[in-house]
């Protein structure tokens, strides 16, 4: 059975919203898994003088790809140098695969003592830290930086090589505020 959870990750800039996916029991190598990622909404930061600057996470990363492919709100998550649709664990640093064997009913060949015989399948992580890299009171041009309010969802499909459908896919969303002040009521849904 695949199962998977999504929590905060380990602290980073405060500007920015670190995150993990963790996805367990797939039934497959780890060389064979490819995943996607697909996101929408964005974050607004603000400045001490009351003010506050908005950021779409679709255009965001269209700027920072123009390869990225929108579907109505929502954008395929790419970095500079990747390419739209599923691609290896390898293409990304954050991301992790340890077992990687098949199930019994998915190698009929296998035998419980071989390794290709563990019913725990493949455990995936991905991890990510959406926004950028300041800290509170750094400037941006020329204003001190005070908070952050995240309104971002993410939709992220793990695929097996060569299958026409997702294996599993997550949705969850960033959402919350954190602030110079000691506010942090950031959370993931």
């Amino acid at each position: 059975m695949i199962t998977s959870s999504v929590e905060r990750g380990e602290r980073d800039d405060d500007a920015r919203f670190p995150w993990v996916l963790e996805i367990r029991g797939v039934p497959g190598e780890c060389g064979a898994i490819r995943w996607e990622q697909f996101v929408t909404g964005g974050f607004s930061i603000q400045f001490s003088d009351g003010d506050s600057l908005y950021f779409s996470a679709v255009t965001t990363v269209q700027h920072i790809n123009p390869r990225a492919r929108q579907f109505g709100p929502w954008s395929d998550d790419l970095l500079p140098d990747m390419t739209p649709g599923p691609r290896p664990v390898g293409a990304y640093y954050l991301a992790s695969c340890q077992g990687g064997v098949l199930h019994p009913a998915a190698n009929p060949g296998a035998t419980m003592r071989g390794p290709s015989a563990d019913l725990r399948g493949a455990r995936y992580r991905f991890g990510d830290s959406p926004g950028f890299s300041k800290n509170f009171g750094d400037t941006i041009n020329g204003r001190a930086f005070a908070g952050v309010s995240w309104d971002v969802r993410f939709e992220h499909k793990l695929w097996l090589q060569g299958d026409g459908r997702p294996l599993h896919r997550r949705l969850f969303a960033l959402s919350g505020r954190y602030d110079s002040m000691g506010e942090d009521t950031r959370s993931i849904i």
